[in-house]
């Protein structure tokens, strides 16, 4: 569908700072529930950012929604939320939409200067959709904490991508106790479930074969690469032999060579991917033996939920995290992975020491996963988000 079209303006509208050829959880999240809100009838709209030096014209073309790229940077700097603001407030007077989704905090924090502390809506339904570290970001900034607030308690209808994000939510007291927050919970990307249908079985590994586990995430200490890369010294010699550490994403270059030169001084042997070009991610997964996220609980930064666990067991893959956010929710501890207390590594290495050394286990934790990964669907979710409320 070409988004320059000029058709008519959509009744749901879903907003992003983040969104594609951006990578990561939100946008996902955003395109999903924006394929599946189509699927289901919605008339919606995407407005996303521009990326100057990414080109996205093909991709906006061949999805079966209409996208409106706003020119504010995708940045969470002050000018580009205020650039977003403006251009917000004239797309909302030229075409009106009946329901204004803000899907990412940028989106939100753009929303709040829009209506500032006024009573004017941005739309007759409003809704925000919080994943977690947003809920963290706004709370430390008392500006932002009283806009928030009055419009949670005036128009704004509150919706999380989980149960932890709905947790901290509750805590913030930007609401009346008895309010209600709706859930849309995230689900495995369409292509990956498409991708996965067609892989051959896995076999089942043998207890001395060499152990590959992949860690498929941004470069970031919240994501956890050293916490598993400092855990590999706890295990027993003979099993930092048999283990490969594949490691794939984009980051900060200091903390990957620091990822790096622990886990080679550990004894371990590390390949570095780098990005995965979306049709090679499947291959990836499809090639290692187990998945690990050891996310961590920083100031601004918790993991909402973890969609990318959710891919792992797609392919069947064993997977290992901390007690961590919705790391708690992602994973079914003992069900479909392992999880250790958020920060003891020691206790990391001895359940990675079991995944290398109980193929049984290991087997058994992926067929949950993968059962339970083909269980969810996006419906459900944009269902949740753009129905609830009428």
């Amino acid at each position: 569908m070409n988004p320059n079209s000029n058709q008519k303006p959509a009744e749901v509208v879903l907003v992003s700072h983040e969104f594609s050829p951006f990578r990561g959880g939100i946008a996902t999240f955003v395109r999903e529930i924006a394929v599946a809100g189509t699927r289901l009838g919605f008339d919606l709209c995407v407005w996303a950012p521009e990326y100057p030096r990414r080109p996205q014209a093909a991709e906006d073309a061949a999805e079966a929604f209409p996208i409106r790229r706003l020119p504010h940077g995708a940045r969470l700097s002050p000018w580009s939320i205020w650039r977003l603001s403006r251009e917000f407030r004239g797309r909302l007077r030229e075409e009106k939409p009946a329901h204004v989704v803000l899907m990412s905090v940028g989106a939100i924090m753009a929303g709040l200067l829009t209506t500032g502390f006024g009573t004017q809506p941005l739309a007759s339904r409003v809704s925000a959709v919080f994943y977690g570290s947003d809920i963290a970001k706004l709370r430390r900034r008392p500006w932002w904490n009283a806009l928030i607030r009055q419009r949670l308690r005036r128009d704004w209808r509150p919706v999380c991508a989980g149960q932890f994000p709905a947790a901290l939510l509750r805590a913030s007291s930007w609401m009346p106790p008895a309010a209600t927050i709706a859930q849309s919970t995230p689900a495995v990307p369409s292509a990956l479930k498409g991708h996965a249908l067609h892989l051959s079985p896995r076999r089942l590994r043998s207890a001395t074969d060499r152990f590959r586990l992949l860690a498929l995430a941004r470069l970031h200490p919240r994501k956890g690469q050293l916490e598993a890369a400092e855990a590999f010294h706890f295990l027993p010699q003979e099993l930092r032999q048999r283990l490969r550490f594949e490691i794939a994403g984009t980051g900060d270059p200091h903390y990957r060579a620091d990822v790096i030169r622990t886990t080679r001084a550990a004894g371990v042997e590390c390949v570095v991917h780098g990005e995965i070009d979306q049709d090679r991610i499947g291959e990836l997964y499809a090639g290692c033996d187990g998945y690990i996220m050891a996310s961590r609980t920083l100031l601004e930064s918790v993991e909402g939920f973890g969609i990318t666990f959710l891919e792992a067991g797609l392919f069947r893959l064993p997977v290992l995290g901390y007690q961590s956010g919705g790391s708690i929710e992602a994973v079914q501890d003992g069900v479909t992975g392992l999880l250790a207390p958020e920060g003891d590594r020691r206790e990391l290495a001895r359940l990675l020491g079991r995944l290398i050394n109980e193929p049984e286990l290991a087997d058994r934790l992926g067929r949950a996963g993968q059962e339970r990964a083909m269980r969810s669907n996006w419906e459900d979710s944009a269902n949740a988000l753009l129905s609830g409320g009428k």
